[in-house]
């Protein structure tokens, strides 16, 4: 049996030992670890004259254990050479290194070095250790002694930590055959469980009787995406069964060891279970593999009272000498959910965020959010940090990513917040109040600056006189960072960390430590990703004033998420237009050639009615001229058939004064339901279950927001909808921050309107329309209603597959929807 296994895995497999621990992670994968690596080597020269630094040094062993092969491979960080010696191969050489040939272990880290443990961290140390084994492939008898280092390095502090030891041979080498023998063990259980999985994956068949008119073209395009380790963007229509045709082949393809594992990644709970529903249909197909859905970590949580404190949590605490029984307990479930986590986590005393974590590194299979792997704070550095490794992203409902990853990748700073903190400190440090002191008087100098023609910017920042800056009513906004602020914001890091080390009321800590987070994400923002993509923006919002470090476009942040070592699959039923999301999800890479595909809806072109009505003005100006005309619709086409109908609306206003008089016009015999805003789980579903069958002693209408929670993520197969109306084009309300997404992008690609506007807007229509054909007996009728759906602009982004008759009166409407049920005798 032959196992390879990089250095960090086996570290991280066999070496932790005692109680979750903070900043004892290893290191980090993001661009300014990599810079802040770069630096310190051009320092290392300095620091270690009488060496040179050969840095990212490739270096492999194969140890012989009694029924097991381990290859150990990676890259040392630096490894000091002595000037005086002659360049040789460490892997190449029959002689033995001299032992002053030595490895440093770089880690970045973010803060000061007072916030460190002086000692370095053990699974540190015992990464060096491991690449000064294989780097002078030590022996049992061997007399030479090592010395090795770690080297602390960050961005808000110049000088490195750096930290050495010494070694003998003999116990360097006693250490490394008691790590192996360790993973052997290991190793072996791991290697049975994978010949049972590739028999199951290589038996395994398509899970259904039959394949819908769509599937085999995605499922070939997503398994020679994985082959060729290119980026994949499918349009794929509702019905085409997305989530089996995109979890199908690349399944096959872990089975063929084209890939490690599979990330499949969703913006809504309601997505997660269909993917764990096809999971299980695979399982009675009789698949075997490793399945994990992730949960956040305050679902899971159980001490929330202590917020993560790992001094005190009794989860935290001898996390890692309880793990490995409960890892075999939970190897015994094919597919571990949530609830099977902190029952496990309960039995044993467990953190139940981080078992999911270290669970998960024993799947194949990780169902969870977008965050997961795209967002800077979230991402789980533990699967993607190691080169060697390359994993199949599925990115379901792929429309949403272009608006989450903004969220993720922009930071804010709240007056209020500050204030909130500052009342907490106040009796702690009079220090630190006087310093937020000041800092509430750069909120309060953008304050008074709206109340007049002033930026603000000139005021609070000398370095911005000179920059232009974009205003608006209770807004400002300038393409440049804020030095200054930066400055003042890092002075606070270290006295707030010193004051939560001694804050050991709970209910006091939380929100200090929530402003202290806050700060150290907005400083990563300034420092790591602020780039000609991002614009500060100011905003008074009632009584609160906050400040946005906005990314208006991530696709060179995505990029490099995945490029060169990920294959993501890029899947939707709206994603049109292609082009748009193909600048989104790959940007301007000229190295990168995504594969793309825009499939055909697999239903007949009979079963639904598609009606453009242009008989209604929508734009704000003529919205209250025309509600009565959007009420009449709305019933004449609903009331010529009991059944289920949808209406969605651009605005939670526009659909309450519709609402208002449609009240007065339905029959006894209907329900009319209106959306309101942050519904709870159980009030949407109370909602959903008046869209009942047909059997039913009253019909419905529901009124909802376009891009709200039923107008994606919701099936109502069969007559559980009949029909579905979409009021406007769905544009995004005007704002200042939507015209500086116009400007920018007007800029980089004269594409501001669609861009900020269009797109996004159409992307709403489409996944409400969406709602209606589920399955191949569904039938039913769409109205979008607007003039503008007859503008070449918008008729140019319907789907091929549509095929919709232009009216322009309310007449019109009820003699196609009769002739349609005509059609069917219905």
């Amino acid at each position: 049996m032959q196992v390879v296994i990089g250095v960090r895995a086996l570290i991280e497999s066999v070496c932790r030992r005692g109680g979750l621990v903070p900043n004892g992670g290893l290191g980090s994968d993001s661009s300014t670890g990599m810079n802040l690596h770069r630096l310190f080597y051009k320092k290392a020269n300095a620091i270690f004259p009488a060496y040179r630094g050969l840095t990212e040094y490739a270096l492999s062993r194969t140890f012989n254990l009694t029924d097991v092969d381990i290859t150990v491979q990676g890259r040392a960080d630096l490894v000091l050479w002595p000037n005086t010696m002659p360049l040789v191969s460490a892997q190449a050489t029959t002689t033995s290194l001299p032992s002053d040939v030595a490895v440093i272990e770089v880690k970045s880290y973010a803060g000061l070095k007072t916030q460190l443990n002086p000692e370095g961290y053990p699974l540190h140390w015992d990464q060096a250790l491991l690449y000064t084994c294989l780097l002078h492939n030590v022996t049992s008898n061997g007399h030479r002694t090592f010395t090795y280092h770690l080297a602390y390095i960050s961005l808000e502090d110049d000088d490195p930590l750096i930290l050495t030891k010494t070694v003998d041979e003999s116990d360097a080498f006693a250490w490394l055959i008691n790590v192996l023998q360790e993973y052997g063990s290991l190793a072996r259980n791991e290697y049975l469980y994978r010949l049972t999985r590739d028999a199951s994956i290589k038996a395994l068949h398509f899970p259904y009787p039959q394949i819908r008119q769509g599937q085999r073209e995605l499922m070939s395009s997503v398994l020679a995406a994985i082959a060729s380790k290119v980026p994949l963007l499918a349009q794929a229509p509702t019905g085409t069964g997305k989530t089996v045709s995109t979890l199908y082949p690349s399944i096959k393809a872990i089975g063929n060891n084209l890939a490690d594992k599979i990330f499949y990644l969703t913006a809504k709970t309601t997505t997660r279970q269909v993917a764990s529903e096809t999971v299980n249909k695979l399982y009675q197909a009789g698949l075997m593999l490793r399945t994990i859905i992730l949960s956040p970590k305050e679902q899971l949580c159980l001490s929330p009272e202590i917020f993560c404190d790992l001094r005190m949590c009794p989860y935290a605490i001898e996390y890692y000498d309880r793990l490995p029984e409960a890892l075999i307990e939970l190897k015994l479930s094919p597919l571990v959910t949530a609830e099977e986590i902190t029952s496990v986590a309960k039995k044993f005393n467990l953190c139940p965020f981080e078992l999911a974590l270290d669970f998960a590194r024993c799947c194949d299979l990780i169902i969870g959010d977008y965050n997961h792997f795209f967002d800077p704070r979230i991402r789980l550095i533990r699967f993607f940090s190691d080169d060697s490794r390359h994993h199949i992203i599925l990115c379901d409902e792929a429309h949403n990513l272009a608006e989450r990853t903004r969220d993720m990748y922009s930071a804010e700073l709240s007056f209020l917040k500050v204030h909130a903190a500052k009342e907490k400190i106040k009796s702690l440090s009079p220090q630190l109040v006087t310093k937020l002191d000041i800092l509430t008087k750069y909120f309060a100098a953008f304050a008074q600056a709206m109340k007049s023609e002033k930026s603000g910017f000139e005021q609070v920042e000398k370095s911005l006189a000179e920059k232009p800056v974009f205003q608006a009513e209770n807004f400002r906004a300038v393409a440049a960072p804020l030095p200054g602020l930066r400055r003042f914001l890092f002075s606070l890091i270290e006295p707030l960390h010193d004051l939560l080390d001694n804050i050991t009321d709970f209910d006091l800590r939380r929100p200090i430590m929530d402003f202290y987070f806050e700060l150290l994400f907005f400083l990563r923002i300034h420092d790591e990703y602020f780039d000609e993509s991002y614009v500060t923006c100011v905003k008074r919002d009632h009584r609160d004033i906050i400040l946005t470090l906005r990314c208006q476009d991530t696709s060179s942040k995505l990029v490099a998420t995945y490029k060169d070592q990920h294959i993501p699959i890029f899947f939707s039923a709206t994603m049109a237009p292609l082009k748009y999301y193909k600048n989104i999800f790959c940007g301007q890479d000229e190295t990168i050639y995504p594969d793309i595909l825009n499939l055909a809806s697999p239903f007949p072109a009979e079963n639904l009615l598609l009606l453009t009505y242009t008989g209604l003005k929508t734009t704000y100006e003529y919205r209250n001229y025309t509600l009565l005309e959007a009420a009449k619709l709305i019933w004449q086409a609903c009331s010529i058939k009991p059944g289920n109908y949808l209406v969605f609306f651009p605005s939670y206003r526009y659909l309450n004064s519709v609402a208002s008089i449609l009240s007065s016009q339905v029959g006894k015999n209907w329900h009319l339901l209106q959306q309101k805003p942050n519904m709870s789980p159980d009030e949407r579903e109370a909602y959903l279950s008046n869209f009942a069958d047909s059997a039913k002693e009253f019909s419905t209408i529901g009124l909802a927001v376009l891009g709200g929670s039923f107008s994606e993520g919701i099936d109502l197969s069969g007559d559980r909808l009949n029909g579905v109306i979409i009021i406007g084009v769905g544009l995004p309300q005007l704002s200042p921050e939507r015209e500086l997404l116009k400007q920018y992008f007007d800029f980089k690609l004269r594409q501001g309107f669609n861009f900020a506007y269009l797109f996004p807007g159409f992307s709403k229509v489409m996944q409400a329309a969406g709602r209606l054909i589920r399955s191949e007996y569904d039938r039913g009728f769409i109205i979008l209603a607007d003039e503008r759906y007859a503008k070449p602009e918008y008729v140019n982004l319907f789907p091929e597959y549509w095929h919709p008759s232009e009216i322009s009166t309310i007449r019109e409407v009820e003699a196609e929807i009769n002739n349609f049920y005509k059609y069917f005798e219905l």
